[in-house]
């Protein structure tokens, strides 16, 4: 018996013939993502209902004529495990050799990685429909609210944790690809919020009595269903996170006395600040519990606790449309937007960090059915994702007090025994990639082989920045040191005129080969060869 599949609605690949042999055939179809479908008995050429999605068909099953192990992240996992921050990179971690050192669902900056079998964050591929959308440091996708909204919109994510085939290129470690929700003839929408707050939070151990306020708001909606019945469909999907964070920020400081420029420590005349350096012991945070020594005695310093308002705001949308140009070609474009803006602490409770971020990726992907065991699929992608850096200060520094007065940002005084009043060392700091990717992928299947061959371009575009050490960097030993403006002192700076501005480029090449061959219905074997070159990273001003 022979089952033909002409139409498959909202979904790039839909075309396939397979001979049914037992009461169930289990047909793979899809190459540009890698779906599988079941197949049941019914009439020639007898096509699939267009009220159901294609892409809800049973995939576990189907996976096993894959000579890779395929672990997939299912649509009902996406839905019903909870997700701190709604992000759908936690739910990776469930996989055998997957780990996040830094806890996933983490709401603050972009240093967090997945490693995979214990290799490093950037040796890993996260893929988007087969978009390569890797942030500008090879790493985990997320925003700077440190997570990765639009779990509503991925149908689901594959996992190749180590051993896959040729066709995935770019990664020594492993490969998760997230399968985007396209729409059918049927009309389908949520909407969702989740509130957290402090209420049913334990106390930090360093916070007082009363905790500081927390409130977190996460809602969005999204809606499927058809432009044109039976031609064109949609899937549309907003989120946004809104996050009111308060936090206690402990800094030690100088006492009342030595805030005054008299630093009395037991069994010595007390110190006298020189004058110089008066106006930088009033940039502290006032002193509240004084801190003594063993014996009772007073240590020039102090402890400060301010709570420090940190707030986080991630807003998210993604698109998408799949046209049935024929019965042999269909074509689905995507657009994902991620904005995303967070303040974290800093060195004092009036020198908090600010971390943005905006991430684009296009999609425009074409599949053509030369016959039912002959398809090839072209993709053309645009990603751009980028990141800034620099300090919110509370309270305005007067440039007088720069160590270099012309620094874009104060720098940094680091006191042995006291909190370093610091803006960040890097700020402002910020990178932006562009990345231009042109796929083509023919699949053909002859009897128990189904070979694969493709190739990939990729041109990168880097242009980052910073501002290392511009500020200048002063060390003191001691607070009698700093007193004194003696011994022990050490001052660094960046060099005069010195630039990290820099506009990197580079061109990858890939070309593969794979042929699974199904040896026995429960025994499989991949064979594959691929080959890529980069070509030499360099800036295009010769820096």
């Amino acid at each position: 018996m022979l089952h033909t599949l002409i139409d498959l609605p909202g979904q790039v690949a839909s075309h396939a013939q397979c001979e049914i042999t037992r009461w169930q055939m289990l047909c793979r179809v899809l190459l540009t993502v890698g779906t599988f479908f079941a197949l049941g008995p019914g009439a020639r050429g007898q096509a699939p209902s267009p009220q159901g999605s294609p892409q809800r068909e049973e995939t576990t099953a189907a996976q096993s004529q894959s000579a890779v192990a395929t672990a997939v992240i299912a649509e009902s996992e996406l839905v019903g495990l909870p997700m701190n921050g709604r992000s759908y990179t936690q739910l990776v971690t469930l996989q055998a050799g997957v780990s996040d050192p830094s806890g996933g669902g983490r709401q603050g900056g972009q240093s967090s990685s997945i490693t995979v079998s214990g290799g490093r964050g950037e040796w890993n591929a996260f893929l988007m429909d087969g978009t390569d959308i890797n942030d500008t440091g090879n790493q985990v996708p997320r925003s700077a609210a440190g997570g990765q909204l639009g779990a509503d919109a991925v149908l689901q994510v594959q996992v190749f944790a180590t051993n896959y085939g040729a066709q995935f290129g770019r990664a020594a470690g492993g490969v998760m690809n997230a399968v985007s929700r396209s729409g059918n003839n049927e009309f389908h929408g949520t909407l969702f919020e989740f509130l957290r707050n402090s209420k049913i939070d334990a106390r930090d151990f360093f916070d007082p009595p009363e905790k500081p306020p927390f409130k977190r708001n996460q809602f969005g909606a999204m809606v499927t269903g058809p432009m044109i019945r039976e031609n064109t469909f949609f899937m549309a999907n907003f989120e946004v996170l809104l996050n009111r964070l308060s936090q206690n920020v402990v800094s030690f400081v100088p006492d009342q006395q030595a805030r005054q420029g008299i630093l009395s420590l037991p069994g010595r005349a007390p110190i006298i600040a020189n004058s110089k350096i008066l106006p930088y012991l009033e940039l502290y945070p006032l002193p509240q519990v004084p801190l003594l020594d063993r014996n009772g005695n007073p240590t020039g310093t102090a402890e400060n606790r301010t709570s420090a308002r940190l707030p986080t705001s991630d807003y998210f949308f993604m698109a998408r449309v799949d046209q049935r140009l024929s019965d042999r070609d269909a074509l689905f474009g995507r657009y994902t937007f991620d904005d995303a803006d967070q303040m974290t602490v800093g060195s004092t409770a009036e020198l908090p960090w600010r971390v943005q971020s905006r991430q684009q990726y296009l999609t425009l992907a074409e599949t053509h059915i030369f016959s039912p065991a002959l398809i090839n699929t072209f993709r053309a992608s645009y990603t751009r994702p980028t990141s800034t850096f620099d300090n919110a200060h509370m309270r305005e520094i007067p440039r007088s007090l720069f160590f270099v007065p012309s620094a874009p940002r104060y720098g940094q005084l680091h006191v042995a025994g006291l909190t370093r009043f610091a803006s960040h060392f890097d700020s402002p700091a910020g990178k932006a990639m562009n990345s231009f990717q042109f796929a083509d992928d023919l699949i053909y299947r002859r009897a128990a082989h189904t070979w694969k061959l493709g190739t990939l371009i990729e041109r990168f575009r880097w242009n980052v920045f910073d501002s290392h050490a511009m500020g200048g960097i002063w060390t003191f030993s001691s607070l009698e040191n700093f007193f004194r403006l003696g011994e022990g002192t050490r001052l660094n700076l960046a060099l005069p005129g010195s630039s990290s501005e820099r506009d990197f480029r580079q061109t990858l090449l890939g070309f593969y080969l794979q042929d699974d061959y199904q040896l026995r219905p429960n025994v499989s074997l991949g064979l594959g060869l691929r080959y890529e070159f980069t070509t030499m990273i360099h800036d295009t001003q010769g820096r």
